[in-house]
C-alpha cells in the first residue's frame, strides 16, 4: 500500500488521472482501515490544515477516511 499511494502521489504530481483506480485503492484503505492508520494519517496529513502543506494526494485520502 505504501508503493500505491507514494505511485499515486507522483502520478498526481505530474497532472497525470488516477480516477480510473482511485476508487478500489481507497475501497482497501477502508476494508484494511486498522492495518494503514499510520499510512493514512501520513497520507492525510492529519493536523495540518493548511493545503500549501499537503500532497497532492491528501484530499482524496481525506475523502476516502471520511467515508
Amino acid at each position: 500500500m505504501a508503493l500505491i499511494l507514494a505511485s499515486v502521489e507522483i502520478r498526481l504530481s505530474v497532472g497525470l488521472d488516477v480516477a480510473d483506480y482511485w476508487e478500489q485503492i481507497a475501497a482497501m484503505l477502508g476494508r484494511e482501515r486498522d492495518l494503514y492508520r499510520e499510512m493514512i494519517g501520513y497520507w492525510a496529513c492529519e493536523g495540518e490544515n493548511d493545503p500549501e502543506a499537503w500532497f497532492h494526494l491528501t484530499p482524496m485520502v481525506r475523502r476516502a477516511e471520511a467515508e
